[in-house]
């Protein structure tokens, strides 16, 4: 799923930083691209509801202490 397409879309995202990294959790997979607001970007209830059903699940599980 390409965010930043979606969001240069909206017209609000168009001062960002851009940069090549990993994920922040193991196995820390390369080959993701970071795209960061230097500003909020607002977001409706219907835009939420659509980004929820794309994604489904965006969380950790409860980890083991």
């Amino acid at each position: 799923f390409d965010s930043s397409s979606l969001l240069r879309a909206t017209g609000k995202f168009t001062s960002r930083w851009e940069y090549e990294g990993s994920l922040t959790t193991p196995p820390c997979t390369e080959g993701v691209t970071w795209n960061v607001a230097k500003t909020s970007v607002g977001l409706g209830f219907g835009q939420y509801d659509a980004l929820v059903e794309l994604e489904k699940f965006n969380a950790r599980y409860i980890q083991d202490r």
